[in-house]
């Protein structure tokens, strides 16, 4: 066998254990996705919230829910839910270009730039204030004097959750 025959047939080798490369990648991207799926799928079983997305209901086949009268979806000339997009952006993320696609070809970028926008609302905190009366006595006509407070009746009587502290 001559120099240029080996190499030849050492050529044809690394392609075919590329390819083959290429589907091992594309069967292992595909497993992980499945797996991801089933941990999801799993986790929310253990917790109880588990979604019944193309799964088998307890009703017989061929029965279906009885009709309320009224289209599936949103009514006719019914807005999207979207919010509007903000005036102003605290932060930017630019999430890099893979270099390599699934089947192990180098990736070239097209220029173009895709955009969402995430609205974290930070979670309501509670603020008790403590409103503090105090209560003192006509010296004239010897009348109870009570400062007005929040939620009070016009008399001077706070409501249930409200206490008149120590006297």
């Amino acid at each position: 066998m001559s120099d240029a025959e080996v190499i030849e047939r050492l050529r044809q080798e690394v392609e075919e254990l590329r390819r083959e490369n290429a589907d091992l990648r594309r069967d292992n991207a595909e497993l992980r996705r499945r797996l991801a799926q089933a941990m999801k799928e799993n986790e929310q079983w253990r917790r109880g919230h588990r979604e019944r997305s193309k799964c088998r209901c307890s009703r017989p086949e061929g029965s279906r829910r009885p009709s309320t009268g009224r289209a599936r979806g949103g009514q006719p000339g019914h807005h999207g839910s979207n919010r509007p997009v903000p005036d102003r952006i605290d932060h930017t993320v630019d999430h890099p270009l893979p270099t390599h696609c699934d089947c192990g070809g180098e990736v070239e970028d097209t220029g173009e730039n895709p955009d969402t926008i995430v609205q974290d609302i930070p979670p309501v905190q509670v603020e008790n204030t403590r409103h503090v009366g105090h209560i003192g006595k006509c010296r004239r006509c010897g009348r109870r004097i009570v400062s007005k407070l929040p939620g009070m009746s016009s008399v001077g009587v706070p409501p249930r959750r409200y206490s008149l502290g120590r006297m």
